[in-house]
């Protein structure tokens, strides 16, 4: 889904992110290492496997792109048993042990792009505060409470603010 809007965006805020602003989708440069979870032996120190991707993206405004993934598996089996007992055949089911077992894993990466018009959301915020203003002053005119003007207002604010500041050190 492609969202436009009236005024083109003229950058991309993304410190650090390495994202561009391409044509109203965002360019991301990718790269994803996944390292799963060591495997602990008894004698050898654990033993690490990493996987990389990468990749440039172009994901437009709201859209989720699939960077990609991996899947690992191991399977491994264990017997054990009373030293020549356990190889009679019939008979050495009863003195042996077998285990089987196995470990599977996945892993994917995707991004989703948004792209925030900081411009756009301040002139809205801007404005609901000037209509949430207006509607005070409307409300207190019509309570009888004298309402100052802007200006008026800052004054007030200050004077509220620093009063009696001084008194202690006089």
């Amino acid at each position: 889904m492609t969202r436009t809007t009236s005024r083109p965006l003229n950058g991309l805020s993304a410190s650090g992110t390495g994202a561009k602003l391409i044509g109203g989708a965002i360019a991301v440069a990718i790269l994803l290492l996944t390292a799963p979870a060591a495997s602990a032996q008894v004698v050898q120190l654990p033993t690490f496997r990493s996987f990389g991707i990468g990749t440039t993206v172009l994901v437009p405004d709201g859209g989720t792109a699939l960077i990609g993934g991996s899947r690992s598996g191991a399977i491994g089996s264990v017997s054990r048993g009373v030293p020549g007992l356990g190889r009679i055949p019939g008979a050495g089911r009863l003195f042996r042990n077998q285990a089987t077992g196995g470990s599977f894993g996945v892993s994917t990466m995707t991004v989703t792009a948004t792209i925030i018009d900081t411009e756009a959301l301040d002139r809205m915020l801007l404005a609901e505060a000037a209509a949430e203003r207006a509607e005070r002053a409307r409300r207190d005119r019509a309570n009888g409470i004298t309402v100052l003007d802007d200006d008026q207002q800052r004054r007030a604010d200050f004077l509220n603010r620093h009063m009696g500041r001084n008194k202690a050190k006089r």
